[in-house]
This record gives structure tokens, C-alpha cells and sequence, in this order.
């Protein structure tokens, strides 16, 4: 019984790195990414005219 929750844990474990993996090389994308720029641009154009 030991051995099977240890291998579930394990299958658990590794799922869920890999997940992380996948968020994590997302996050770089869009921190780098195309379009955010534009997108901080106009934000900020909003932001000056309602001041």
C-alpha cells in the first residue's frame, strides 16, 4: 500500500512540474512579449488623460 501511494505521489509530483515548467516559460513570454508594449502604451496615454 505504501509503495502505490509513494508512485501516485511521485506521478502527482512530476504532473505538476511540469505544469510549473509550462507557467513559468508563459510568464517569460509574455514579460518579453509582443503586443505588451503596445498595450502599456495605451494604458498609460489613459492614465495621463485623466489627470
Amino acid at each position: 500500500a505504501i509503495g502505490a501511494c509513494s508512485k501516485d505521489a511521485q506521478l502527482v509530483r512530476g504532473t505538476l512540474q511540469g505544469k510549473v515548467k509550462q507557467l513559468k516559460r508563459t510568464l517569460r513570454r509574455k514579460e518579453r512579449g509582443v503586443g505588451s508594449t503596445e498595450i502599456y502604451a495605451s494604458t498609460l496615454d489613459e492614465l495621463k488623460q485623466k489627470v
